[in-house]
C-alpha cells in the first residue's frame, strides 16, 4: 500500500533523519520519544503534534497498530485544534492506514472518506490521488473490484494531470491486480506491461523487478511455461543485482513452481531449496514456510510420503502451513 506520511523529517535533526533513511526504526523511534516529551515539557502543541506522526509511523512498522492508534488519535485532535486543515487530512489519512492494518475495514474506509473530503478542500490533488489510492486497497481486499476500479481510475486520471509517472506505474499494477482477480489475463498482462514501462522510466528498479515477478505469474497462470520462466529468471537477476534475498526467494518459489508443473522435479526442488535457505539468512518464518509447503507438494507428487510430512510439519510449526491430508496424500 502506498502510504500518506507527513514528511517532517526536518523537525528532528540529523541523527533521527539518518536512523529513519537507514530503515532503523528501533533507533528512529527513540530519537521521536524523546523528542515528543522535550515538546510536551515546553507544552509547545505544534511540535507535540509533529512528533506524533512519526510515531505513529514507526509503530505501524512494527506492527504495532494499537499504538499507532494511540500517537495518530491525539495528532488529529491536536490539528483540529490548532487549525491546521491539511495536517488535520494527514492524520485522518494515517489513523485510515493504521485501522486498515488492524483489519478495522470500516474505520479505515471513514477515516480515508474524511482525509479525502479535506484534500479535495484544500485542492492537494496529489494527497487526494494518494487516498483514493488506498480506498482503492481497501475495496480490493474485501472482495468488492468494481469500487476498487473506480477508486484507482480516479486517482490514475489525477496522476496522469500531474504527470507523475512514477504514481500511475503503482496504479497499473493495482489495476492490472484487479484484473487478475476478474480471471482477465490478458488485459492483467496490458496493465502490467504498462507498470513496467513506468518503472523503468523513472528508474524504480525494485518496482520493475516485482512487475517483472507479477508478469510471471500471469503467463504461469496461462500454462506458457516459457514466458512465465523468463520473466522469473529476469527478475531474479534484478532482485539479486539489487541485494535483495526476501524478493529473491519469492522469485525462487515461483521458478520452482514452474518447473513443477512442467515435469521438471529436480529442477524444481533446487528452486524450493534455493528459496528455502534465502528465507532461512534473513529470520522470514512467513517465507520459510512457503518454501516448505511448495518442497512438500513436490515430494507428494514424487510420491515420498515421510518426507512430505517432515516437510508440512515444519511448515505447520512456523504457523503458516495448515493442509488437509488430502493434500498429504497427494491428491492435488
Amino acid at each position: 500500500m502506498h502510504k500518506l506520511y507527513l514528511l517532517v523529517l526536518c523537525q528532528f535533526g540529523e541523527n533521527s533523519q539518518a536512523t529513519f533513511k537507514s530503515r532503523d526504526y528501533a533507533a528512529a523511534l527513540k530519537a521521536w520519544q524523546a523528542g515528543l516529551k522535550e515538546a510536551r515539557r515546553s507544552k509547545n502543541l505544534q511540535r507535540i503534534s509533529v512528533f506524533l506522526y512519526p510515531l505513529g509511523w514507526a509503530s505501524e512498522e512494527f506492527e504495532r497498530y494499537e499504538d499507532a492508534l494511540d500517537a495518530y488519535r491525539p495528532s488529529l485532535s491536536l490539528t483540529h485544534l490548532l487549525g491546521q486543515t491539511e495536517h488535520e487530512g494527514h492524520a485522518f489519512a494515517n489513523l485510515g492506514i493504521a485501522h486498515f492494518y488492524a483489519g478495522e475495514d470500516l474505520s479505515a474506509l471513514e477515516h480515508y472518506q474524511q482525509a479525502h473530503a479535506r484534500y479535495r478542500q484544500l485542492r492537494r490533488s496529489d494527497l487526494e490521488a494518494d487516498v483514493l489510492n488506498n480506498i482503492g486497497d481497501l475495496y480490493e481486499r474485501r472482495g468488492r473490484f468494481q469500487e476498487a476500479l473506480y477508486s484507482y481510475r480516479q486517482a490514475l486520471t489525477i496522476r496522469e494531470q500531474l504527470q507523475d509517472i512514477g504514481a500511475q506505474g503503482r496504479i497499473f499494477s493495482n489495476i492490472g491486480a484487479i484484473s487478475w482477480h476478474l480471471g482477465h489475463y490478458d488485459e492483467t498482462l496490458s496493465y502490467y506491461a504498462l507498470a513496467l514501462k513506468a518503472k523503468r522510466t523513472v528508474g524504480d528498479r525494485r518496482g520493475e523487478a516485482a512487475t517483472l515477478n507479477n508478469i510471471a505469474v500471469v503467463y504461469r497462470k496461462q500454462y506458457d511455461y516459457e514466458q512465465a520462466l523468463d520473466f522469473y529468471q529476469n527478475a531474479l537477476t534484478l532482485r539479486r543485482t539489487l541485494n535483495d534475498p526476501r524478493g529473491q526467494a519469492g522469485t525462487l518459489t515461483g521458478i520452482g513452481m514452474v518447473y513443477r508443473d512442467n515435469g521438471r522435479m529436480q529442477e524444481a526442488m533446487e528452486a524450493f531449496q534455493q528459496s528455502l535457505s534465502l528465507a532461512l539468512s534473513i529470520g522470514e518464518p512467513r517465507r520459510q514456510s512457503t518454501s516448505l509447503m511448495q518442497i512438500g507438494k513436490l515430494y507428494a507428487l514424487l510420491g515420498k510420503t515421510q518426507q512430505v510430512h517432515d516437510a508440512f510439519n515444519s511448515s505447520v510449526r512456523l504457523g503458516e502451513g495448515v493442509f488437509s491430508l488430502a493434500v498429504y496424500s497427494g491428491k492435488h
